[in-house]
This record gives structure tokens, sequence and C-alpha cells, in this order.
């Protein structure tokens, strides 16, 4: 069976679940006070792949949408002790905005030999000053071997504007990066 027909016949229209994720996430606030933050996984990533679809050179994209996911750590600098917790999808409340994806294998090429996977996030982060957004989307990329990805280091293309309101930037997202693990079902601690 060749790539294509499994993932549509294991993942189309499916909810995946990643077990465990960390993030590392650098912000500057306004004042130029920054802080590079720690994150883990407070619940398992979950996300949609719908069918994949072979375009005339060959290759194969699974689109997908990322439909929540949340990491929390604690500050040490700019808020010493204080909770901060990052997440996306729009599962995570009424007002978040959808985070798309794809996954793109090239022609003659399989999953497992490594495919580019690339989102457009929009993120909440919330810490003591209030709930920061980005109004545009930041670009998250990685070279991916499996759906759901595990072991697979997304980073973060560029800078975004963080606001409290939509007016004035009360950050500025400088880094972001993301290690998922999903562990096999043999590992009973969950991946932590």
């Amino acid at each position: 069976m060749n790539l294509a027909s499994r993932v549509e016949v294991n993942l189309d229209g499916s909810v995946v679940s990643i077990v465990y994720a960390t993030s590392t996430l650098e912000m500057v606030l306004a004042d130029g006070r920054s802080e590079r933050f720690e994150l883990k996984s407070t619940c398992p990533t979950e996300f949609l792949v719908k069918a994949p679809t072979i375009d005339e050179q060959g290759t194969t994209t699974l689109d997908l949408e990322i439909l929540k996911f949340e990491v929390a750590g604690t500050s040490a600098v700019l808020w010493p002790g204080a909770p901060v917790k990052m997440s996306g999808g729009r599962l995570i409340g009424p007002e978040a905005l959808p985070i798309y994806g794809s996954v793109r294998i090239p022609a003659g090429q399989s999953l497992a030999d490594g495919a580019y996977s690339e989102q457009l996030v929009y993120i909440a982060v919330e810490t003591p000053m209030g709930t920061m957004h980005n109004l545009e989307p930041v670009r998250m990329a990685a070279v991916i071997n499996s759906v759901p990805p595990n072991q697979a280091f997304h980073s973060v293309d560029g800078t975004a504007n963080l606001y409290l309101n939509k007016e004035d930037p009360a950050a500025q997202l400088i880094a972001c990066t993301s290690v998922v693990n999903n562990p096999d079902e043999s590992d009973t601690t969950g991946g932590h």
C-alpha cells in the first residue's frame, strides 16, 4: 500500500494526539526586559489530519489543523514565581484563531524519509500582565518522519508582536521552539 493510501485509511479526518511536548518561548517586553521561558505540556496536543492530496509533480500534501495545544511554566525573571502559559488552537476558547498547517512529502519519497511540516500559528500567552496574542500568524516549521510527529523540533521563523489589545504591542516574540515526544505504547511514563 502506498503512503497516501495508508495515511488516508488511518488519519483522514482523524483527531490525533501528541502526548507530551516541551517548548521555549523568548519574549521582550515593550520596556526592554526579556525572558526565555521553559514550558511543558499541560494536556495532549490535538490536531486534525485531512485526506492527503497529490499534485501533478507527485508531491503528497497532508493538510492539518492544530485544534489545541497548551504548555506552561514558571517565570524566573520578569515575574519571579508566577505562572506563564502559552496555548493555541480554536478549542482553547471562543476568540481563538485556527492554526493551519501542512506536511509535504516529495514525489518518490516517503514520510519516513523526512518531510517538511509548516504551521501558521496564533498563540495566547497568559502572564501576570494579562493575556497577550499575536495578530499575524508566526510560521513554525520542522522536518518530521511520522504523523503524529515524534522527536520533531519545530522552530519559529522570524519575530511577532504580542498584544494585550489591538493597538500597541506589549511584547515581541523573538524565539519559540517546540519538541514533541509521542512515546510508544510501551512507555508508561507518558513521555515525562
